[in-house]
């Protein structure tokens, strides 16, 4: 992934669609794979934990990109 966004507000609702879009398809085939019954409410439910997963490894990326800047200035106002 990049690390920096430099996509305008129109792509990224476009992409968000999209990207919703590909959970629910995955998630869909995922279960049909599984000789059970569901409902489309299950289809949205594991696609649903799919997204939860990637936010939080954003966010856990986000905060340990904080961290590396911090441990930087802490050094470098350790040096002075």
């Amino acid at each position: 992934m990049s690390e920096t966004i430099e996509a305008s507000w129109d792509t990224l609702y476009s992409q968000s669609k999209s990207t919703a879009e590909d959970y629910f398809f995955y998630a869909r085939a995922l279960l049909e794979k599984e000789d059970i019954k569901y409902s489309a409410a299950d289809v949205i439910a594991l696609a649903q934990v799919m997204a939860y997963d990637l936010r939080t490894t954003s966010i856990l990326i986000s905060a340990q990109k904080i961290e590396a800047a911090i441990e930087h200035w802490a050094m470098v106002y350790d040096r002075n």
